[in-house]
């Protein structure tokens, strides 16, 4: 929207008519009334007029086209909403006035006759109330105007008389006709004293006749306007310093007046003296100061101090003047850049930042170049800018500079090869830290600067090593060397050993601290004490091994008569006899005897491992039988066993172990509760489950055997440790943690595997497979016992005298000729006396004197086609090439039956004989 802003009042009237008659009829009327009329016989013309002229009216003649005027209407209150309008129509607008929402138009009815002197008398009216709008617009503006004069001149004087310079306005006389309020204040006077007196009243009498100088020529034009200084007395005769401008000043009533002002530069006109001396010192310290000094103007040195000349090796300043900085020094500096641009590009950079340190190659006049440090400080003098040089040889500072960067690689590179990790730590936070946390712990020595050392320490030894930090810190001696645990990135525990070192760092306390990796020490330790425990356990089971295998041997030579003498009687007595049912259970008590001290017999044997054909079933019954006795009765056992099953190629002392390991946690899991322990052996077929779940299986048939406990059962920790060596979950001196890795080995060995079903407080299974012999039906075989006749003359040995009565009773009565002897040496004597005479040496092994080995070397010597047999006494296991080595035919473990001895004596004579049924 455009508004028009009229400035004077003004009887200009936009006519519009689109009957050019009418148009030019109105257009004369008006005129001859004094009014400036633009005619517009159309929108277009309307428009154009009203916005090039100032059109204080609008006249608008409509006579059969309403929408021509609301068009035209709307376009005129759209560039201006003020606008005054005259709407004449001889159409009657009543209810349904198409105008009456528009501003500031009136409507004139001119009936049908068209009267344009009624129009006439509209226009004069509404100029008459737009002229009376514009007088009363006039008169208040006229009103603001005054009052901001009235507020301009008060301002004026309160500037005048307070502002911080004094002003004077005198005649062409030179007497003072006005003065401000500071200045009176100023001089001490009241204004009053100091009006109508000459001016000079307040000039210093030195320069009253400079002053009167300037006041003469205050009406040459190019005089006034001119600063001068000079000194003015006050009151009390003190002086100050004023630096005065003049003004030439023509007053309404027609005189001229000079209009002086003046500001106290006291402060100046001092500084400017105290500038003086300080140039003076400036100079003096210049001159004499120890660094060298030089002034740049241009880019160039323009002076240089006594100090500069003798850095440089010069005599006369001269010889330096001019020279830009690049001509003193070597053509390039160590960074390798053209000295004259690098030391443009210095001085630019403190020009721009007000001063610029650097360190410079320069050269002296023989040739020299040495290190200096550079100061420039720009120093702006009037209109020009200086720099002021600082120069200071740094030679010396740069040979100890490099000794001491040699002197910290050497350090560098001994603490970055340590094996140890070293490090600082300062108020509980790692200052410093070598690279050799890397390895140790997983972190860069970036990511633990400046972290607390705690977060790195095991939470078991946290509160140790921190006490022990703070005592040192407060002066205390605790322990310099010492072990604890700390935590690798991952989470993992490392052992360490610590030596420290109070120091101080940035000049505060620390520690400096060596750590070493002891974590394989310390699990070498640990392994250590676990296999010492172990093997001492292991000597203990080998001594009760050994302990057992001598109660058994001397268990046998007590058995051997009885069951001899036993066997013997049955055979002599009818089975109708009364005696026969008693010596039957002489006969099976002994019996029962002999498998007890098997048994105590496989308990210590220490032989090593023959895989052969095994019913697993006999081992299960064996196991238990020894078990039984040592489980308590709230323990129950129940067996489901197949008979029918497989054998297996195992070792029946590592089956034994597997089935009493195996037993014996699940005695420890039911310990204080009481449950049942199950045992089951049974075969089955290898299938597409039971390959999903033991990958590791061969395709075959295999003999499972379940070991089952309803005791406190596993958590999944557990279970997936389980098989690992020395893991234990059970109290101290319960065992080692190896017995299910052993297990686990024995298997595994075997072509097995072992899996585990547990759920805590819900017990654990156990379930073994083992391949079963492939293409090998087993079925129980009986021999029968047989008795072999014969005339043989037989050397009979053995320490035990009972033992050689029964057997040479035995013997003879199958028609053997026995000599017998409880004495090796005695024997082997007798043999020497009819080497030819002996046809079979029978001797027991284990002998005083002479051992069974040492008399069959002995007899051999003598008789080296003697055959001979080999009684033994418990498990004492002979080689194939110690067999073959003494010439050993058969070999007989005590106790020993007639079918035993007798059968042997035929396998060396007589391998063919017939048997004789018992």
């Amino acid at each position: 929207m455009v508004t028009k802003k009229q400035s004077s009042f003004s009887y200009d009237v936009l006519l519009i008519d689109e009957d050019k008659n009418q148009l030019q009829k109105m257009a004369k009327l008006l005129e001859q009334n004094g009014f400036v009329v633009h005619a517009a016989p159309n929108k277009q013309t309307a428009l154009r007029i009203f916005q090039e002229q100032e059109c204080t009216l609008a006249l608008l003649n409509i006579h059969a086209s309403i929408e021509f005027g609301l068009e035209i209407l709307t376009a005129l209150q759209t560039l201006n909403s003020h606008v005054q309008t005259i709407v004449t129509t001889n159409a009657e607008l009543h209810l349904n006035n198409p105008f009456k929402s528009f501003k500031n138009i009136v409507i004139c009815h001119t009936g049908n006759d068209g009267n344009m002197h009624h129009v006439l008398n509209h226009v004069q009216r509404a100029f008459n109330q737009l002229l009376e709008k514009h007088c009363h617009s006039l008169e208040k503006k006229l009103d603001k105007k005054a009052d901001l004069l009235v507020i301009l001149r008060e301002q004026f004087f309160k500037f005048y008389n307070n502002n911080p310079s004094m002003y004077l306005t005198l005649k062409r006389d030179g007497t003072i006709s006005s003065i401000n309020m500071y200045g009176a204040r100023l001089l001490g006077y009241d204004k009053s004293e100091l009006i109508g007196n000459d001016a000079t009243l307040i000039v210093h009498p030195e320069d009253r006749e400079s002053f009167q100088s300037h006041i003469a020529s205050f009406s040459d034009v190019e005089s006034c306007g001119i600063p001068w200084e000079m000194r003015i007395m006050r009151k009390d005769g003190t002086t100050f310093w004023v630096r005065n401008t003049a003004q030439k000043v023509n007053k309404i009533y027609g005189d001229e007046v000079l209009f002086i002002s003046s500001v106290d530069i006291t402060q100046l006109k001092k500084s400017e003296i105290n500038l003086r001396l300080s140039e003076n010192k400036y100079r003096t310290h210049f001159e004499h100061s120890a660094d060298a000094l030089l002034i740049i103007k241009n880019n160039k040195f323009v002076d240089c101090n006594a100090a500069t000349l003798e850095m440089l090796g010069y005599t006369d300043k001269k010889e330096l003047f001019e020279t830009h900085p690049s001509q003193l020094s070597p053509e390039k500096q160590p960074d390798g850049r053209n000295s004259y641009e690098k030391a443009d590009e210095m001085m630019a950079m403190a020009f721009e930042k007000g001063s610029h340190r650097f360190e410079w190659n320069h050269k002296r006049k023989n040739g020299e170049i040495f290190p200096v440090e550079v100061l420039l400080t720009a120093i702006p003098i009037e209109s020009e800018t200086f720099l002021h040089v600082v120069w200071r040889d740094i030679t010396e500072r740069k040979l100890s500079e490099k000794a001491l960067r040699k002197s910290e690689e050497k350090y560098r590179i001994l603490v970055e090869n340590a094996v140890e990790i070293i490090l600082v730590v300062q108020d509980g936070r790692i200052e410093f830290i070598n690279h050799r946390c890397r390895k140790l712990l997983g972190y860069e020595p970036e990511e633990m600067y400046g972290k607390y050392i705690h977060n790195y320490l095991h939470p078991e030894d946290r509160d140790m090593v921190i006490k022990r930090h703070q005592q040192r810190m407060m002066g205390e001696n605790p322990s310099e060397n010492y072990t604890f645990r700390i935590l690798d990135n991952k989470g993992n525990t490392k052992w360490v050993e610590i030596n420290i070192a109070r120091i101080d760092w940035n000049e505060k306390p620390a520690t400096l601290n060596f750590l070493t990796d002891i974590t394989d020490r310390k699990q070498a330790e640990k392994d250590k004490s676990i296999l010492e425990t172990q093997l001492r356990r292991s000597q203990k089971m080998e001594t009760i091994g050994t302990l057992a295998g001598g109660i058994a041997h001397d268990f046998n030579n007590l058995l051997t008569p009885i069951l001899g003498y036993a066997d013997m009687a049955l055979m002599r007595v009818d089975k109708d006899d009364t005696l026969y049912p008693d010596m039957q259970c002489i006969m099976n008590a002994a019996k029962q005897a002999k498998d007890l001290v098997l048994q105590i017999l496989t308990f210590s044997r220490q032989t090593e491992h023959e895989r052969k054909p095994l019913a697993l079933h006999l081992i299960v019954k064996e196991t238990l039988q020894f078990l039984r006795p040592t489980l308590p009765v709230t323990i129950q056992i129940q067996k489901k066993i197949n008979r029918d099953c497989s054998k297996v190629i195992a070792d029946a002392t590592q089956m034994h172990q597997v089935i009493m390991n195996l037993c014996t946690n699940a005695f420890h899991a039911m310990e204080e509760t009481g449950g049942i322990l199950r045992i089951e052996l049974d075969q089955i077929p290898f299938n597409e489950d039971v390959h999903l779940l033991h990958p590791g299986l061969k395709a075959q048939d295999h003999v499972r055997l379940t070991v089952s406990d309803t005791g406190c059962g596993m958590d999944n920790f557990t279970k997936e440790r389980i098989f690992e060596p020395f893991f234990s979950t059970k109290k101290g001196g319960k065992g080692t943690g190896l017995g299910l890795s052993v297990v686990h080995g024995i298997v595994h060995s075997h072509g097995g595997d072992i899996s585990v079903q547990s759920e805590k407080l819900h017990g654990t299974t156990f379930h073994v497979f083992l391949p079963a012999q492939q293409n090998h039906t087993y079925q129980p075989t009986t021999t029968k016992a047989s008795i072999r006749k014969g005339e043989e003359n037989i050397l009979l040995v053995d320490d035990e005298r009972i033992i050689v009565q029964m057997l040479k009773r035995m013997l003879e009565e199958f028609g053997h000729t026995v000599f017998a002897y409880t004495k090796s040496n005695e024997a082997l004597a007798a043999l020497r006396e009819k080497p030819g005479f002996i046809d079979l040496l029978i001797t027991d092994l284990t002998m005083p004197v002479m051992t069974g080995l040492e008399l069959t070397r002995e007899v051999k010597k003598v008789r080296s086609d003697l055959p001979v047999i080999m009684i033994t006494g418990y498990s004492e296991k002979l080689s194939e090439g110690l067999i073959h080595g003494y010439g050993i035919s058969q070999i007989i473990s005590k106790p020993i039956r007639t079918t035993e001895i007798t059968g042997a004596i035929g396998k060396v004579f007589d391998l063919e004989q017939n048997e004789v049924a018992t």
